[in-house]
């Protein structure tokens, strides 16, 4: 069962707004004495936190949490901290400040100590190294049982409000993406009047009880994605979800004789929903109709042409390029790799509201075909049971009512239209539960963690002037992706921007 999970690090379908390091390297991270507290700076010399290993027993054991800080540049402007979330769970913060940063207009990086905490599990911070060594076995249900409950979304905004206090800061202000939107959540509800200023771009729905909630309802969203790849047409939908039903049980010929096995469909599935393409197709200066991809498509389904995919399929999977956009699991996985899908259970299965039953989890189908009859199937097979058998002490998050009646100040949500990740209608339920919010909506690609990631001025400045004036009324608005034509399609590969802050090790 845990090589299933594996999958969602080679699917990219982990929630996360940003992309993955390298592999982790630990000191000690766990402690019952002594304090080690210390101010991070930005230069990659972190600090460590000492916490209370259970915030009911602030006595007990402890544990460290590990921080770095990118100091304001200037003290005359300084306003105070904006603490960082890039998702997950099972991404690490700390070593990707300084990307971030980058990316960041002068107006924030004067006015902010702009700050990353590696949670629980992940980077330099506690549990990371119990779970790489149980993940790398192959066996982490004993694990679980002894972490997982000081692990959960609850205990990292508890941790959250203690380096806020060791910084001494009244309040923060707080830019989470993807799964780093339930964090800033839950924290806002848990610490109403220590938020000054709370970004949730990409954000997670306060709705699901439960894990499989969330990729039930993810299924309609991706559907919604394949619409938009096909332009809307009916006919061309049509013949997707027939070759969709007829692959299950055997291959599909076109009229050109070309035949696709359900492999190939499923990498069709996984392809139209990636959000590389639509970054690597702007770097081209081209759109996804005109990318040889997407051409590819519209002769399987508006021609019933299957070679010009095959064809296209092949040369992708021989191509030497730093990037894979296959479906198909890979080979092999790297330690960070599995601790971090080995987090992402941990994460997701302490935090459920209303777990299930095995036998609920087993007996779902119906469930998600009735989300997508397109994309239901392929997200039963590949991503559900994540908590199928799960025996550890859960810590339920807060329900949608407690962060309706908790979050007064206002908020500012930026949701994708196409985010395969987050889905569209998770920011909308978001903003519908917080009663002071404002929704900004990217319209035109698909996508995930958009804020200073390349959409452009008009999302950057509503952003910025936000957490510079955050009692400044914001109202709902729409924004499209800058066109950066760097050249046309050729043979030359592109290169991802390093700073392309939410490319990677994708989780939801």
């Amino acid at each position: 069962m845990y090589k299933k999970y594996l999958l969602l690090v080679a699917c990219g379908l982990i929630l996360t707004g940003c992309g993955g390091g390298g592999e982790s390297t630990f000191d000690s991270n766990t402690s019952t004495n002594g304090n080690g507290n210390g101010n991070g700076n930005g230069n990659g010399n972190g600090k460590y936190l000492v916490v209370p290993k259970d915030y009911d027993k602030p006595d007990g054991d402890k544990v460290k949490v590990y921080y770095t800080i990118h100091p304001a540049t200037s003290s005359k402007q300084r306003i105070g901290i904006l603490l960082l979330n890039f998702g997950g769970p099972g991404s690490t913060a700390a070593d990707r400040l300084l990307s971030q940063v980058s990316s960041m207009p002068t107006s924030i990086t004067e006015s902010f100590d702009i700050v990353a905490m590696d949670p629980r599990g992940a980077g330099k911070s506690a549990f990371a190294r119990e779970l790489m060594t149980c993940a790398v076995i192959g066996s982490c249900d004993s694990t679980y049982k002894e972490i997982s409950p000081y692990m959960g979304s609850n205990a990292v905004i508890q941790d959250m409000d203690s380096l806020r206090e060791h910084l001494n800061e009244e309040q923060i202000n707080y830019l989470g993406y993807s799964y780093g939107t339930r964090l800033g959540a839950l924290y806002a509800e848990r610490y109403p009047t220590k938020i000054r200023a709370l970004v949730l771009d990409s954000s997670m729905s306060p709705l699901h009880q439960n894990y499989e909630e969330l990729r039930i309802d993810q299924a309609q969203g991706h559907h919604k994605i394949a619409n938009y790849r096909l332009d809307s047409k009916p006919k061309s939908m049509a013949k997707l979800n027939d070759i969709v039903t007829q692959t299950k049980d055997s291959d599909y010929t076109a009229n050109d004789s070309g035949t696709l096995k359900k492999d190939d469909v499923n990498k069709i599935l996984g392809e139209m929903t990636n959000p590389m393409r639509d970054l690597l197709n702007n770097l081209r200066g081209i759109s996804w109709s005109e990318s040889k991809l997407g051409l590819s498509l519209s002769a399987l389904f508006d021609k019933d042409k299957a070679q010009p995919f095959i064809c296209w399929k092949t040369q992708c999977e021989t191509e030497s390029n730093n990037l894979s956009f296959s479906h198909i699991p890979k080979e092999s996985f790297t330690s960070d790799e599995k601790r971090s899908s080995a987090m992402f259970r941990s994460v997701m299965c302490t935090d459920e509201r209303i777990p299930l039953d095995d036998s609920d989890i087993e007996g779902n189908e119906d469930k998600y075909l009735a989300s997508s009859s397109i994309y239901g199937d392929y997200l039963k097979e590949n991503l559900s049971g994540l908590c199928k058998g799960w025996t550890a002490q859960r810590s339920p998050i807060a329900s949608q009512s407690e962060i309706e009646n908790k979050i007064t100040e206002q908020v500012l949500i930026v949701g994708g239209l196409y985010d395969p990740q987050t889905s569209y209608n998770w920011s909308v339920e978001m903003k519908d539960t917080i009663t002071n919010a404002a929704l900004i909506t990217i319209a035109d690609t698909v996508g995930h963690g958009f804020s200073y990631n390349g959409i452009g001025s008009c999302l950057d400045d509503i952003v910025t002037n936000y957490l510079l004036e955050p009692e400044i009324k914001v109202t709902d608005q729409q924004c499209q992706r800058v066109k950066k034509i760097s050249y046309r399609y050729s043979n030359e590969n592109p290169t991802v921007p390093v700073n392309s802050a939410h490319s990677g090790d994708i989780h939801l």
